[in-house]
């Protein structure tokens, strides 16, 4: 692979061909981006990183939930903000992209 992007395109599409239940692109990233942070994520701050509504997020969150690739919260004492964790599934997707991009 000549270009760094290959090497990103190529192990974005291995996962997203390996991932159970074919997910939407913006499920897929909202997997790598929750499982990259290591650590809860709000929705909202996904929401504003990716750039999309809130229908938009609401699906690719539900996709990769079903996928196992991250799991919701809710946030004590904030009835409305919702928190999205990584998953051990979701890890290793990550582990999966970046074997593609590395290895």
């Amino acid at each position: 692979m000549s270009r760094p992007i290959d090497a990103i395109w190529f192990g974005l599409s291995a996962a997203y061909k390996a991932a159970p239940r074919r997910l939407t692109a913006h499920a897929l990233l909202v997997a790598v981006i929750v499982n990259r942070f290591r650590g809860p994520t709000s929705l909202s701050a996904i929401r504003h990183q990716i750039g999309c509504d809130h229908v938009q997020l609401s699906r690719a969150v539900a996709g990769a939930e079903r996928a196992g690739f991250l799991q919701r919260e809710r946030v004590p004492g904030n009835r409305r903000e919702k928190l999205a964790l990584p998953t051990p599934q979701g890890r290793a997707l990550i582990k999966a992209i970046e074997k593609g991009i590395i290895g």
